[in-house]
């Protein structure tokens, strides 16, 4: 029976037997998951692709040991894993614990392959094959593109609904919930639709896109924040003094106020500073209690330009704060057809940062050097957050009267900007310089001509955003504050709307301008009389009123030479010709009003107020309105001072009038009141 068989079936060559290993080969490939179309071996990734190279390598090393020196491949593994191993940098490590992995059982297995594992096989003389096909079983069963999700696809939907939210459940739970409502929507489905919780976690963990779920749980903000790359500014494209940036921010420490009942408190100051950009020098800072407005930054800005010679820079990088965006600051009022504004009036070009971006402000940067430098000096440090607030603190806070005040507060934050200012700079486009350095070198040569002191006070007037209309006797109302002016007092401008600048350093006075910005003079604060004034004081008020009244009188007398009152028979010799103005009708004029020269305007109306009326002033029953003196009123004191902070943000946000336009108050004399 033996014989038979080995006549039926003779022994097979060394060709028929590679070649049937081959086919054993392709069954075993048949079984595993077909790699995709495109998986090609340059497709591999670097790591990978250099891991299935190593392979190859050590296994034709193996080989070829074996025969040049007639042993055997497992006495030949041995002697390439010791001798060559520096050429496998990565099979050197690649086994349990970071063993090497050169060992002749991983030859036999990466050449033969055990299982479903397909090896690399060899040739008709018995030599591993290394052509790219054969390496690209070794690769760990990579392919091209994104690897199916295990399960069924509507599991998935149901999965991703829990997991890809913003309130980024667990995975755990979210596989759960998916789990328990496919169950209930499919009641009879197949064992492998649902996936095992572990298959989940690692398709998860190296295939699903991370961007996507970066996206879904962590939101745009944190993608924005953490992934997204920001555009550097190079603040060495600008030169120094040309932008100066603004900003303000509350301090993180403590000092002592009044409260208002005779003792102290502690209250947390604001800063509002300017940063020249290419310099990074501090050119001036306000410290205060309470939040900073739009008058705190004017003055902030008007004292840097001071301090740089007079000399205001070509552009202005703020933030989008309500204060900074104020119209007739930074932002034009448009009034009647005309846009006035702060900005306008220096000559700045106001560039807005991106809303909600800390990045895109320069003052942030120092603003963090600041808390980490300055603030943690004082003992009433408040730290920057809860989890960074001292201990002490509340026994610093029970004890305010041990606290600096704002203005020592003042002086230390002076004194540290100071040296900061003096300290050379590590920012790349200065390299080493000093912040005051360069603002020295600047100042000798400097971008724009200096304003003088009246035109920088002039520009720094903040216009009211809505235009006021001139009442009798020349007064202006701003949110129940009466002003009135000489220039304005007279009927061209009475009823015609003009433009109002206030001083932020003075409310006892305003600016009159027109329309388009052409000054037309001032107008001081009006001061309330007494109700119980006497006869005499209201005689001093009434004959101030009537002084002007006389000199308008005066001056409509010099115009037409005395002849208004003539009738139009005694005007009849005056038509003849050659006839001479003057001696004749004037004759009657009493003799106070010929003078002799020279005679100075005011003795003029003086003395021809006297000789044009009968009454003297002192006795004269005039109407008028009973108003404060027009003489120049003193700088208000420093209680009425601090209401102007107030006064002003009634005008700037737009209050309105809240007083009637007359303005006669009840027991008032007004015109035609006897």
């Amino acid at each position: 029976m033996s014989a038979e068989l080995a006549v039926r079936q003779p022994a097979m060559s060394l060709d028929e037997v590679f070649a049937a290993a081959h086919a054993l080969v392709a069954v075993n490939a048949a079984a595993l998951p077909a790699a995709r179309p495109e998986t090609v071996l340059s497709a591999l990734p670097s790591l990978e692709a250099r891991r299935v190279d190593e392979i190859a390598r050590y296994c034709l090393a193996v080989w070829r040991t074996a025969r040049d020196n007639g042993i055997s491949e497992r006495a030949a593994a041995q002697v390439v894993a010791r001798r060559d191993a520096s050429l496998y940098p990565i099979l050197s490590k690649a086994g349990k614990r970071g063993a090497s992995a050169l060992s002749y059982r991983n030859f036999v297995l990466w050449v033969n392959g055990q299982g479903k594992k397909v090896g690399l096989g060899r040739d008709s003389a018995g030599r591993p094959r290394t052509t790219p096909e054969a390496k690209l079983v070794l690769a760990r069963d990579y392919q091209v593109g994104p690897r199916p999700r295990p399960g069924a696809a509507e599991w998935w939907r149901l999965f991703d609904l829990d997991y890809r939210t913003d309130k980024a459940p667990p995975l755990a739970t979210c596989y759960m919930l998916a789990c328990q409502a496919y169950r209930t929507k499919y009641p009879v489905h197949a064992a492998e639709d649902i996936p095992e919780l572990h298959q989940v976690r690692y398709w998860i963990d190296h295939h699903a896109d991370a961007d996507e779920l970066a996206l879904a749980r962590k939101g745009e903000t944190w993608m924005v924040n953490n992934t997204l790359n920001h555009a550097e500014r190079d603040w060495g494209m600008v030169v120094t003094n040309q932008c100066w940036i603004a900003d303000n921010r509350q301090v993180d420490w403590f000092c002592q106020v009044p409260d208002g009942k005779g003792g102290v408190k502690a209250e947390r100051p604001q800063v509002t500073l300017f940063i020249d950009g290419h310099s990074r020098a501090v050119l001036g800072f306000s410290l205060k209690v309470g939040a900073h407005n739009r008058i705190t930054i004017l003055q902030t800005l008007e004292g840097c330009i001071r301090a740089c010679g007079n000399v205001p820079p070509e552009v202005v990088y703020v933030d989008n704060g309500k204060d900074y965006a104020a119209q007739g600051f930074l932002s034009p009022a448009v009034i009647e057809g005309h846009e006035h504004s702060v900005a306008l009036a220096l000559g700045l070009r106001v560039v807005f940062a991106i809303p909600y971006n800390a990045k895109a402000k320069l003052a942030e940067n120092f603003y963090r050097l600041m808390a980490t430098t300055f603030d943690r000096l004082f003992p009433s440090y408040s730290g920057a957050s809860p989890d960074k607030k001292p201990g002490e603190l509340s026994i610093v806070q029970a004890h305010p009267e041990g606290l600096p005040t704002v203005h020592q507060a003042e002086e230390f934050l002076r004194w540290w900007i100071t040296r900061y200012n003096e300290r050379p700079s590590r920012a790349r486009h200065i390299r080493g310089q000093s912040p005051a350095a360069l603002q020295e070198a600047a100042r000798r040569q400097p971008l724009r001509p200096a304003l003088s002191d009246d035109e920088l006070a002039r520009a720094c007037r903040f216009p009211v955003p809505k235009a006021r209309e001139v009442q009798r006797g020349g007064r202006i109302t701003l949110d129940k504050v009466v002003f009135q002016g000489p220039a304005l007092r007279s009927q061209r401008w009475i009823g015609e709307k003009v433009l109002v600048k206030v001083d932020t350093h003075d409310a006892s006075r305003v600016y009159v301008h027109e329309l388009d910005g052409t000054p037309i003079g001032e107008a001081e604060r009006v001061r309330g009389l007494h109700p119980l004034l006497d006869a005499e004081e209201a005689g001093k008020v009434a004959a101030r009123e009537r002084r002007w009244l006389s000199q308008v009188r005066v001056r409509n007398t010099l115009a037409t030479g005395g002849q208004a009152a003539l009738t139009p028979a005694e005007r009849l010799p005056m038509l003849e010709p050659g006839y001479q103005v003057g001696a004749p009708e004037l004759a009657e004029v009493p003799a106070a009003a010929a003078l002799p020269e020279p005679v100075a305007d005011a003795d003029l109306v003086r003395l021809l107020d006297e000789a044009l009326y009968e009454r003297p002033a002192e006795t004269a029953e005039v109407s008028v309105q009973v108003v404060a003196p027009t003489a120049p009123v003193a700088r208000e004191s420093a209680a009425e001072t601090t209401d102007l902070t107030a006064f002003l943000d009634g005008l700037a946000y737009g209050s309105g009038e809240r007083c009637d336009d007359n303005h006669d108050e009840d027991g008032g004399l007004s015109h035609g009141d006897e």
